[in-house]
Parts: C-alpha cells; structure tokens; sequence
C-alpha cells in the first residue's frame, strides 16, 4: 500500500512471517529502538542487533515527552550514527511518537522505518506521519509531521500482545470502521465477534481495511487542516478521559466511551436518532466497554478542565466531531458544558 506525502511518500508492507524481517534487523548502518516489552517478547528475532546500535525503551505513556528524544538521540551520538543512516522503529505508538520526533529532528532529519507490533499501531496510527509529545499535563502538544519510509506490518508480533492492548486497537477499527460509512458499521458489526477472538483473517482484513479509510483522508489532508479532523471523531473526549483518569484505561477504550459521548450529544441535538445510537452503542461500543467506567473519567468538572487543553479547541465552548443519522461527519466548535454534562449521564454503564 504506497501513500502519498508532501513530505516523502512512503509504503506499507504487508509481512507473513517476521522471519522475513530478518533483513530488515541485522544492517550495521541502522540504529534501533524497541520497545522493551518487544524485545524480551521476541528476543530471538533481534539476535543480529550490534549491542551499540541498540536503545530499549520502556514504552509507557509517562515517557512521551521531550526527554525521551533527548535520550535516543544521545544514543545515536554515541553510536556515531551519520545522516545517511536510519532509525529502526519497533514498537506501538508511544514507541511511535518517540522514535518519530527524533528521527525527524536528529541532523535535521534522518530515514526510519517502522516496524508497529500493537493492533492500534497496525491498523490507524502507523500512517499519516503525526508525531506527538506530551508535556506535564498536556496531552500531545509537541511534535510534527515525518512520515517513516517504509512501514512493516506484521501479524506475528500482535501473538503476544496482552488481550487488553489488542482491544484498544479494536476500538479505533471501529472508529474507522464507522467514519466509512453505514456501509462501514455494517461490516464491522458483522465481524466484531470474530475480530475480537483475534480471528486471523479478520483481523488481517480489519487492518488493511482501516489503513485504506485513514489513506484517503490523510493524502487528501496531510496536515490536518480540514477533512483529516474526521479522524478525530471520539477523540476530544478521549484524551480528556486518558488524562483524567492517569490512563488507568487504554486509548481505545477512552476513544470508543469518546464516540459514545460524542454521539450522546449529536442525539440530543437532533442529528442523530435515538435508535441509530443505541444500535451503534449496543453493537459495537459495549461490548469493548468492559467492566464499570472509572468515576473521575464521567465527572463534568474534571473531564472538562481537560477538555480545555484541547490543541484543537476553538474558542469558548469545546471542538467535537459529530455524527449524523447518514453516517456524514462534521466538526462542531460550539458544544455547550452543560450539553457534555448531559451526554456523560447517558453513557454509565
């Protein structure tokens, strides 16, 4: 799958086996960075990697931030890594987001590749060439566009992947899944089954449907100054609840209770029929709310001093992507407190 970029096109491949990656793993021009989990999970896999070329990085949400860059690039220095070599990325998102910046910042730009082994790596962020830093409390306020040059989708590493993280990627599927249409809910209400079950063709099929849907808006919106926003559906919510909540859950989770809210208050405003939304949330959104939602993630007054660091809040009220009743999505710069306040109640479960 080749996308298109302003800044560099770039291809996603499609790998069987990892052993096929070998290649990929064992060049002495290369510096990599793995997530730590990865490598002890797939040890054998990085056998060929120089110790010197090497950076274990412990891949947790409080670690995206400048100082994380700094420490990777400290090691390319190290490493005598030259401008003509390339970052190795191996890892989900927040391995992502790290290795992203500083590729992009080191010698004013160095190739990488990505290598995703999260679901929600695979299936959404591996893309678009966003990277994003937090700083203290606010969320993805630093960073950039540099797309990796080739990206490796591999189903093998989502094997060892803790049932809980694989369901945060599900829950951006679905995200994509319903941004595609009515057409969308459909298939992914007929298939959620299967693709939490982690079926190994569904999930195959789930991936490269959901980079097809994500293609079409980021090469015709690179910088996210239009159509790309769409992207954002459960979003402002989302992060809001991550943060308020320390990220005791995960971002797909945050991002589907996100949707529900958002469609919650598109109920409420009309655009969208009662039994629309109860189908949508009854099929596809609780099943992946497992257990009671945490209670400072529904508190108005703690969710709303996060949704006030939105980056992406317009003005007064607050920035949310709604839906209608024929699956048409817009952003709406004027949603009401008290309308977050009454779309909270309806999403207990």
């Amino acid at each position: 799958m080749k996308i298109r970029s302003a800044v560099k096109d770039y291809e996603v491949l499609f790998v069987g086996d990892a052993k096929e990656l070998l290649p990929v793993l064992a060049n002495n021009d290369h510096f990599y960075v793995i997530d730590q989990n990865v490598f002890e999970l797939h040890r054998p896999l990085f056998g060929n990697i120089d110790e010197k070329r090497l950076f274990l990085l412990k891949a947790e949400e409080q670690k995206k931030n400048i100082q994380s860059v700094i420490l990777i690039i400290e090691g390319l220095l190290s490493a005598g890594i030259k401008r003509s070599s390339t970052l190795v990325s191996i890892g989900g998102g927040i391995t992502q987001d790290i290795t992203g910046l500083a590729a992009s910042v080191y010698f004013r730009g160095i190739g990488w590749i990505y290598l995703p082994t999260t679901l929600l790596a695979q299936s959404d962020s591996c893309i678009g060439g966003k990277t994003s830093l937090n700083h203290d409390a606010y969320k993805n306020v630093i960073g950039n566009f540099f797309p990796p040059d080739n990206v490796y989708v591999c189903g093998d590493f989502l094997r060892t992947l803790p049932y809980r993280d694989f369901l945060s990627g599900v829950g951006e599927i679905v995200k994509l899944f319903l941004i595609s249409g009515k057409g969308g809910f459909e298939e992914i209400k007929r298939n959620l089954k299967k693709l939490m079950a982690r079926n190994k063709d569904v999930v195959g099929e789930s991936v490269r449907k959901s980079l097809s849907i994500k293609k079409e808006y980021i090469e015709e919106d690179e910088f996210d100054l239009g159509s790309r926003g769409i992207l954002n559906f459960g979003h402002t919510a989302g992060h809001a609840i991550e943060s308020a909540t320390g990220y005791k859950i995960s971002h797909g989770e945050a991002v589907v209770i996100g949707m529900d809210i958002a469609n919650s208050i598109s109920c409420n405003r009309g655009m969208l029929s009662a039994d629309v939304r109860s189908d949508i949330r009854r099929e596809v959104f609780l099943p992946l709310m497992k257990g009671s939602i945490p209670e400072e993630a529904l508190d108005i007054k703690n969710l709303v001093s996060y949704l006030k660091r939105d980056k992406k809040k317009v003005g007064p009220d607050h920035s949310f992507i709604l839906m209608d009743g024929d699956f048409a999505f817009a952003k709406f710069n004027d949603v009401k407190e008290s309308e977050i306040e009454r779309a909270l109640g309806a999403v207990k479960i």
